[in-house]
Protein backbone atom coordinates (compact mmCIF):
# COMPACT_ATOMS: atom_id res chain seq x y z
CA UNK A 1 0.00 0.00 0.00
CA UNK A 2 1.37 3.42 -0.93
CA UNK A 3 1.46 5.61 2.17
CA UNK A 4 2.21 9.30 2.60
CA UNK A 5 3.53 10.44 5.98
CA UNK A 6 1.62 12.39 8.58
CA UNK A 7 3.07 15.40 10.37
CA UNK A 8 6.15 14.60 12.45
CA UNK A 9 4.39 15.28 15.76
CA UNK A 10 1.69 12.67 15.02
CA UNK A 11 2.19 9.93 17.60
CA UNK A 12 -0.99 8.09 16.65
CA UNK A 13 -1.34 4.62 15.14
CA UNK A 14 -2.94 3.25 12.01
CA UNK A 15 -4.49 -0.22 12.05
CA UNK A 16 -4.96 -2.46 9.01
CA UNK A 17 -7.35 -5.43 9.16
CA UNK A 18 -7.86 -7.75 6.16
CA UNK A 19 -10.75 -10.20 6.44
CA UNK A 20 -12.45 -12.67 4.14
CA UNK A 21 -15.98 -11.30 3.76
CA UNK A 22 -17.58 -14.73 4.16
CA UNK A 23 -16.99 -16.09 7.64
CA UNK A 24 -14.94 -13.10 8.83
CA UNK A 25 -11.62 -14.98 8.72
CA UNK A 26 -8.90 -12.50 9.64
CA UNK A 27 -5.86 -12.71 7.38
CA UNK A 28 -4.07 -9.63 8.72
CA UNK A 29 -4.41 -7.44 11.78
CA UNK A 30 -1.49 -5.08 12.29
CA UNK A 31 -0.84 -1.55 13.50
CA UNK A 32 1.96 0.88 12.74
CA UNK A 33 3.01 4.08 14.43
CA UNK A 34 2.20 7.03 12.18
CA UNK A 35 5.59 8.62 12.81
CA UNK A 36 7.25 5.42 11.50
CA UNK A 37 6.37 6.49 7.94
CA UNK A 38 8.67 9.41 7.10
CA UNK A 39 8.50 9.49 3.29
CA UNK A 40 6.02 8.44 0.62
CA UNK A 41 6.71 4.76 0.09
CA UNK A 42 5.17 1.35 -0.43
CA UNK A 43 4.43 -0.23 2.93
CA UNK A 44 4.14 -4.04 2.90
CA UNK A 45 1.24 -5.73 4.66
CA UNK A 46 2.33 -9.40 4.60
CA UNK A 47 -0.09 -12.19 5.43
CA UNK A 48 -0.33 -15.93 4.88
CA UNK A 49 -1.78 -16.99 1.51
CA UNK A 50 -5.46 -17.85 1.45
CA UNK A 51 -5.33 -21.14 -0.42
CA UNK A 52 -9.09 -21.11 -1.02
CA UNK A 53 -9.38 -17.56 -2.35
CA UNK A 54 -11.07 -18.31 -5.69
CA UNK A 55 -14.28 -16.27 -5.83
CA UNK A 56 -13.71 -14.79 -2.37
CA UNK A 57 -14.25 -11.15 -1.49
CA UNK A 58 -12.15 -9.39 1.12
CA UNK A 59 -12.64 -6.42 3.40
CA UNK A 60 -9.71 -4.11 4.19
CA UNK A 61 -10.42 -1.85 7.16
CA UNK A 62 -8.04 1.03 7.91
CA UNK A 63 -8.53 2.98 11.11
CA UNK A 64 -6.58 5.43 13.22
CA UNK A 65 -6.21 5.93 16.94
CA UNK A 66 -4.69 8.73 19.01
CA UNK A 67 -4.26 10.76 15.81
CA UNK A 68 -4.65 14.54 16.15
CA UNK A 69 -7.34 16.14 13.97
CA UNK A 70 -6.11 16.86 10.44
CA UNK A 71 -3.23 14.41 10.72
CA UNK A 72 -2.71 10.71 10.08
CA UNK A 73 -1.23 8.65 7.29
CA UNK A 74 -2.53 9.46 3.84
CA UNK A 75 -3.40 6.91 1.18
CA UNK A 76 -3.10 7.41 -2.56
CA UNK A 77 -6.47 7.28 -4.31
CA UNK A 78 -7.09 6.82 -8.02
CA UNK A 79 -10.18 8.14 -9.81
CA UNK A 80 -12.91 5.90 -11.15
CA UNK A 81 -14.66 2.78 -9.98
CA UNK A 82 -12.89 -0.52 -9.44
CA UNK A 83 -12.87 -2.83 -12.47
CA UNK A 84 -13.23 -5.86 -10.19
CA UNK A 85 -16.36 -4.66 -8.42
CA UNK A 86 -14.68 -3.49 -5.24
CA UNK A 87 -16.24 -0.70 -3.20
CA UNK A 88 -14.50 2.02 -1.21
CA UNK A 89 -16.13 3.78 1.72
CA UNK A 90 -14.67 6.39 4.04
CA UNK A 91 -16.39 6.73 7.40
CA UNK A 92 -19.35 4.86 5.93
CA UNK A 93 -19.69 7.16 2.90
CA UNK A 94 -19.27 5.48 -0.53
CA UNK A 95 -16.52 7.00 -2.70
CA UNK A 96 -15.95 6.79 -6.44
CA UNK A 97 -12.17 6.48 -6.03
CA UNK A 98 -10.00 3.44 -5.33
CA UNK A 99 -7.05 3.01 -2.98
CA UNK A 100 -3.84 2.34 -4.91
CA UNK A 101 -2.57 -1.11 -3.92
CA UNK A 102 0.18 -3.31 -5.28
CA UNK A 103 -0.44 -6.97 -4.61
CA UNK A 104 0.36 -10.45 -5.81
CA UNK A 105 -1.25 -13.79 -5.38
CA UNK A 106 1.16 -16.30 -3.80
CA UNK A 107 -1.54 -18.97 -3.65
CA UNK A 108 -2.22 -18.69 -7.38
CA UNK A 109 1.47 -18.59 -8.26
CA UNK A 110 2.26 -21.68 -6.17
CA UNK A 111 -0.68 -23.51 -7.77
CA UNK A 112 0.78 -22.76 -11.22
CA UNK A 113 4.21 -23.94 -10.06
CA UNK A 114 2.77 -27.20 -8.67
CA UNK A 115 0.30 -28.06 -11.41
CA UNK A 116 1.57 -26.15 -14.44
CA UNK A 117 -1.83 -24.49 -14.97
CA UNK A 118 -3.94 -21.72 -13.36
Amino acid sequence: MLLNPSKTEDHGNTRFILQAAAGNRTLLDTSIANDQISTQDWYPLPFEPDWHSAGEQYLLTISGSNTPAGQGLKLLYSPGSSPDGGNLTENGVPLQENIVLQYGCAAGLQKIWRTGKP
